[in-house]
């Protein structure tokens, strides 16, 4: 009998952006009986070598497997029978599924362009499914971030780099590897995967499996879950390694210690790499399921990094997860350390034409790697603050930044700016939109380095640097210009009162670009942020981000003290000249 089948609506809306043919792998994982399709890649994509760089089960969370096909054109086909040779050969790929998915879609199709089959028995029988959010995927999934450790001494050669590998990943196998749950008793072995109830002799917490006693990890799951978190929930785990044989070798046959003594020079290489993977656990799902999922994330990063340790000679692997918005799953790549980005936008490309994205954008940058928990900041400074505050009332066509920006304010990083800094926290503000999107590994200026690239391009003279003159629109422009190579729009604006005329090319350019846009004159400088536009009643409102506020960096107060919110024009002197510069968006991978 063939699982229920629902789709991913982010695998929908990617389906229909396509207007070309194509044939991909599906991609999806199994819940109760039911096969949700989470993803989709292009088996040919334009210049692509797959020699060098692949995209593969292996790069997806664990219990994510291949499910079949979708074999796009421009029209819908139905399948009957027996199948193409193109689409049979990718179905003969999927072992984890008797019953393997086709999905035809036809983009002319003027609606029910999309169709399933299921392929048993080597005959294609038309199916039925549904439309999964992908917030109602997480609420039944909790994601497992597993830290795996490995110690490393090897000779510099692609044969002992593999043998190594191998090696480890049969000692894991092998039953030598333990899981901690962080911030938890709660400890995972071998024995409880044979479906075994047993305690540590030491007196920790042991997993057991027997589904009718409440075990210490169904517990925790249970008070994480009760919990009001953002979705989607992470549990960290850590792997142990076994380093004595341990009881179920002592009967192994006795052998003398030999030492090899081989006279020749080698080039060694050695150290702790610390990788880390990820799986997508069903969250009602019995934990004697755990361990084994737990041995296969492993396998699968290990298989990752097997590649890019011989791609890249005398240069160590590290592990980045991203999650793109218009993906909708998480996606495990390999960059070798060292390497800067920009050397390696060949490699994002082709990952964009793999997953079918645009390349107008970064979504495979370190800068834009998913931030776990434990890699946050205690006092990690403020992300979107407009996010939550109150309707505007205008009730017409709103326009906001698109992404990410941290709030840059007066004192901020202990600094007395106060009377003079706003210009730059505003420009500080605009600049992390760059960074946090993924267009540059810079960090965010400082006050002082603001004044010294206004310096260095001779826009100031030397005294500039640290003395307390202001900026304006020009040089928070010139600044984004030298050290972003960004393109500013810089709009003059003769008085205050008049800024509601010019309320459109505000939308317009949020709606192109979506960067924060900074205006200054009067003497003050703020971040516009968004604008809400009612052409009936031509009421206009600005969404505005405020640099004057010298408090602790808590949103509450921020917001409900009116630091970031909607203004009308008469916030702004009526009689003051003011200029507002608007940065573009850039291009690219």
């Amino acid at each position: 009998m063939s699982p229920k089948l629902k789709i991913s609506d982010v695998v929908i809306k990617r389906l229909q952006e396509r207007k070309s043919p194509f044939l991909g792998e599906l991609f999806g994982i199994l819940c109760d009986d039911t096969l949700i399709i989470l993803s989709f890649i292009l088996k040919n994509t334009e210049e692509q070598n797959e020699s060098k760089y692949q995209i593969s089960e292996n790069n997806f969370p664990t219990e994510i497997d291949l499910y079949g096909v979708v074999n796009c054109k421009q029209n819908l086909q139905k399948y009957e029978g027996t199948l193409p040779s193109d689409i049979k050969n990718i179905i003969q790929d999927v072992v984890v599924s008797d019953n393997p998915v086709l999905l035809s879609y036809g983009y002319l199709e003027k609606e029910n362009n999309i169709q399933a089959f299921f392929y048993k028995n080597g005959v294609a029988t038309e199916g039925k499914y549904d439309v999964i959010k992908e917030s109602e995927i997480w609420r039944q999934f909790v994601l497992i971030h597993l830290n795996i450790p490995v110690n490393f001494i090897c000779c510099n050669t692609a044969k002992d780099k593999e043998e190594f590998m191998t090696r480890f990943t049969k000692k894991v196998s092998s039953g030598a590897a333990m899981f901690h749950v962080c911030d938890t008793d709660v400890y995972l072995t071998s024995i409880n995967a044979d479906g075994m109830c047993n305690n540590d002799k030491e007196g920790n917490d042991v997993l057991c499996n027997n589904e009718s006693t409440s075990s210490p990890f169904s517990s925790y799951m249970k008070d994480i879950i009760s919990e009001n978190f953002k979705l989607p929930i992470v549990i960290n785990i850590n792997m142990l390694i076994k380093t004595t044989c341990g009881k179920p070798y002592e009967n192994s046959p006795k052998r003398a210690l030999a030492i090899q003594h081989v006279t020749k020079n080698f080039e060694g290489i050695q150290g702790c790499l610390k990788f880390d993977s990820l799986i997508m656990f069903q969250k009602n799902r019995p934990e004697k399921y755990l361990y084994n999922a737990l041995i296969d994330s492993v396998y699968r990063i290990m298989k990752l990094l097997k590649r890019n340790f011989f791609l890249h000679e005398n240069i160590l692997p590290k592990i980045y997860h991203f999650y793109p918005a218009n993906l909708g799953h998480f996606v495990t790549l390999v960059y070798p350390t060292n390497v800067p980005d920009d050397d390696l936008s060949d490699v994002r490309k082709f990952i964009h034409s793999k997953f079918n994205l645009p390349c107008d954008e970064p979504l495979f940058r370190r800068a834009v790697t998913y931030r776990f928990t434990e890699n946050k900041c205690e006092h990690q400074q403020l992300i979107n603050v407009h996010i939550g505050i109150t309707p505007s009332g205008v009730n017409g066509n709103v326009s906001l930044v698109q992404g990410n920006y941290l709030y840059y304010h007066y004192t901020h990083g202990n600094i007395n700016d106060s009377g003079w800094g706003c210009a730059y926290r505003s420009l500080q503000t605009l600049f992390s939109w760059y960074k946090l999107q993924g267009w540059t590994d810079r960090e965010v200026p400082t006050l002082t380095e603001i004044q010294q690239t206004l310096v260095d391009i001779k826009d100031k003279p030397k005294s500039f640097v640290n003395s307390r003159q202001w900026i304006g629109s020009l040089e928070v422009s010139f600044v984004l210009d030298t050290l972003l190579n960004v393109t500013c729009r810089v709009l003059n604006v003769q008085i205050g009162e008049s800024l509601s005329d010019y309320a459109h090319e505000l939308a317009n350019h949020f709606k192109k670009h979506g960067t924060p846009v900074m205006i200054g004159g009067g003497v003050l400088a703020h971040t516009i942020l968004g604008v809400d536009i009612n052409d009936e009643t031509d009421f206009v409102k600005f969404l505005v981000l405020d640099p004057h506020y010298t408090g602790p960096d808590q949103l509450i107060p921020i917001q409900n003290k009116g630091w970031v919110g909607w203004k009308k024009a008469d916030f702004w002197k009526k009689d003051s000249f003011y200029n507002l510069c608007l940065p573009y968006r850039k291009i690219g991978v």
